[in-house]
């Protein structure tokens, strides 16, 4: 597995935004690896190897894996038709004019003045460059389900920009920046395709901030201090900590996590009664701690994170201990099989064995794409046979995208007087 810039791609809003987590990050170990990264690396896997190999179409490659390694898996239908997305936006930019080139996860390093030579690099999934328009565009495949990557001033693909106009001798007159998510859980709201134009100023200004910002976290490391009160320059809390390795361990974190529920002296041996009772507590001061919730609730589960990486590793904890899983039985004969024999030597009825069910809504759409239904054919079946209403009122912060709804109408609107 190729290394990784602590200052690359992937990493660089954080560096950007927080310059003191670099050093921060070198006293923690790092996270292993996840079951949704693994599968992300997969999928990006057999994009490379389509994309390299000419291939517009990846489904020919379903049961298929990428190497002969005992364990390997292979390309499901599902990933399959989330790769297929990825493909189809390369291959139409590539389409655009008859001279086109493709650069599948090409990698390069930047040049920048506060940075060691190859300490700042990374790899591009796909670029395709004109060179009749001086037309650029610069792919970054997202895989994952969950958070929903945008476009628009997105620190990791202006990176991939840095490196794929600064690292090659192209005339540049146009830099299109497209994140393709096809598994987003809004992609039907904002697209699985989501393009940025970015300026060629505007890039030399990026390559400025990433200077300033290397420059800071190395400032920032010559000044750490592991011991009490373990504090660190150049550390800012944002939605950047979500995926930062330090986190459990970071004093701007800690502080942020527990500033609303200042006046609570100590933690240790806290019960509910320790705390006041939420009718004594004024609506603004109410409002303070249940928005702290998240961030409290975001900062434990990288503790929990943290604490289990920790005892994996063999370092011991105080209080908590490995364990195995407890086990829990599972069918190991053939499904159908299994079904057969209860049928024939206890008379079920196969319905109750294996009972037959409409898969969910998302599946059918899943399942029309692979069968090459038309978004509009797909929309039309679901505006005949689909209700999407609400079930009931909720609370949400004010910054969320729905409206606000007076509850008291809401409840007695229709009541005549």
């Amino acid at each position: 597995m190729a290394a990784h810039s602590k200052y690359g791609g992937s990493v660089i809003g954080r560096v950007i935004a927080c310059p003191g987590s670099v050093a921060l990050c070198d006293t923690v170990p790092a996270k292993g690896s996840s079951s949704y990264a693994e599968e992300g690396t997969l999928a990006h896997g057999f994009a490379e190897y389509a994309l390299k190999h000419g291939d517009r179409t990846i489904h020919d490659y379903i049961g298929s894996t990428l190497d002969a390694k005992p364990g390997a898996k292979p390309l499901t239908e599902e990933m399959a038709n989330a790769i297929q997305v990825y493909l189809d936006a390369v291959w139409a930019e590539f389409d655009k004019t008859k001279d086109a080139g493709i650069y599948v996860e090409k990698g390069f390093e930047l040049e920048i003045e506060s940075a060691e030579a190859g300490e700042v690099f990374g790899t591009n999934d796909a670029m395709v460059y004109h060179p009749s328009t001086g037309r650029l565009a610069v792919f970054d495949y997202k895989h994952g389900v969950g958070v929903s990557v945008t476009a628009e001033d997105n620190a990791q693909l202006k990176f991939y920009a840095a490196g794929a106009v600064f690292a090659n001798d192209w005339q540049v007159n146009e830099l299109i920046l497209t994140i393709v998510q096809p598994r987003a859980r809004d992609v039907d709201e904002l697209g699985a395709v989501r393009e940025w134009p970015f300026d060629m100023v505007e890039l030399l200004e990026f390559k400025a901030e990433v200077t300033k910002a290397i420059m800071e976290a190395k400032d920032a490391a010559t000044k750490i201090d592991l011991g009490p009160p373990n504090s660190l320059s150049a550390l800012q809390c944002g939605s950047h900590c979500r995926w930062c390795d330090a986190a459990p361990v970071c004093p701007a974190k800690q502080a942020q996590a527990l500033e609303p529920f200042e006046g609570v002296q100590t933690v240790e041996g806290l019960t509910v009664g320790d705390l006041p009772d939420p009718k004594d507590l004024v609506p603004a001061r109410l409002s303070k701690i249940v928005a702290g919730l998240s961030v409290l609730n975001a900062y434990a589960n990288q503790c929990q994170e943290y604490l289990e990486a920790l005892l994996m590793q063999g370092i011991e904890v105080p209080g908590w201990k490995v364990v195995e899983k407890i086990g829990r039985a599972k069918w190991i004969t053939d499904e159908q099989a299994i079904a057969g024999n209860l049928e024939i030597l206890f008379g079920l009825d196969e319905d109750l064995i294996r009972p037959r069910k409409l898969t969910t809504i998302t599946e059918v759409e899943k399942l029309l794409k692979g069968a090459g239904a038309s978004k509009a054919e797909i929309d039309d079946f679901k505006l005949a046979n689909t209700l999407k209403e609400s079930s009931g009122l909720t609370v949400a912060p004010e910054g969320d995208r729905r409206p606000a709804v007076n509850a008291a109408e809401k409840a007695f609107g229709d009541v005549q007087t």
